[in-house]
């Protein structure tokens, strides 16, 4: 018996109760079928069905490339933190035409290469926090 026969001997309070219930994420392809059945059965929806973001298989990026962004971020987060340590001690770094920006002899442009190489840093951290959001976690269904 397949789902959506299932829903069609539901009541409405069922449908909603399932609804609100289900796991969206772990489960898109009941969750179209339960908004589906509370359309043709012409009741009022519990969210509007156009909002309704469900996970579909093509949708979720592979884990392998998450996880390789996720490293990827985790390298230049170090060698860029690294580099700017050093720049920052020595009072010196090279920019993208080879002119070496000294602290002493023009500070303003020194620091703003600094601060810039600082945003750039946290946007890789930031890039970090969101991907590993997508990384998802190992659950075991004991209802299987």
């Amino acid at each position: 018996m397949s789902l959506s026969t299932k829903y069609s001997k539901c009541s409405a309070d069922e449908l909603y109760d399932i609804y609100e219930h289900i796991d969206k994420d772990v489960y898109p392809d009941r969750v179209k079928q339960l908004i589906e059945e509370i359309k043709v059965r012409g009741l009022s929806s519990p969210v509007e069905v156009e909002e309704v973001y469900v996970n579909t298989p093509e949708e979720i990026p592979p884990v392998e490339f998450t996880k390789k962004k996720v490293f990827g971020s985790i390298i230049v987060i170090l060698l860029s933190g690294g580099t700017l340590v050093w720049d920052i001690l020595n009072g010196s770094m090279s920019n993208r035409t080879g002119t070496i920006l000294m602290a002493s002899d023009t500070p303003s442009s020194f620091y703003t290469a600094s601060i810039i190489r600082i945003f750039f840093i946290f946007y890789f951290v930031h890039l970090i926090l969101t991907e590993q959001k997508k990384i998802p976690n190992k659950k075991i269904n004991k209802d299987t």
